[in-house]
């Protein structure tokens, strides 16, 4: 930079090329004149600039993967926090059902079930003892122990007393 005019180091260092930067110029009076070097020294500057050109494209592409990766788990952490909100407005907004937790379910589900619905943790107590849920929950909660009861029926025995 140091043949450069004071207009002309200016406009480098506006464009961000500052005065440790190489210019068109210095790079001219730094370079060897490609006469001079050998078939062999020019293949293996060759081969230098490609492996420096797939060192700097991987290196934007893995920059790309990162951000394109940081983004979409910012986007399911809205998705999950804005899917919690809906959901606990649905749990105080629905109407509560009266659920009494029958012994027989605690040797399948143990004395306390825990489970996630669509975010929401929910405890269910087999104690017998009464609890309000979430007309929601409720019908879930019946499906599951409708199964249960299903898989737990012994079959063979029915169809032998019909």
């Amino acid at each position: 930079m140091a043949n450069l005019s004071k207009e002309e180091k200016a406009a480098l260092i506006e464009k961000g090329l500052g005065e440790n930067t190489n210019t068109v110029k210095d790079d001219a009076l730094n370079k060897v004149p490609t006469e001079n070097k050998s078939v062999e020294e020019k293949s293996q500057d060759a081969v230098n600039d490609a492996m420096q050109r797939a060192a700097a494209t991987a290196a934007l592409k893995a920059a790309i993967t990162s951000s394109a990766e940081i983004t979409q788990r910012e986007a399911d952490k809205k998705y999950v926090t804005e899917k919690r909100k809906y959901m606990l407005n649905k749990c105080k907004s629905d109407r509560k059902v009266e659920f009494i937790g029958s012994k027989i379910y605690a040797q399948y589900l143990g004395e306390t079930y825990s489970f996630l619905f669509n975010t929401i943790p929910v405890v269910i107590k087999f104690d017998g003892s009464k609890q309000e849920l979430p007309e929601f929950i409720y019908n879930h909660l019946m499906k599951k122990l409708a199964e249960i009861s299903e898989s737990n029926t012994n079959v063979i025995n029915i169809e032998k007393r019909m």
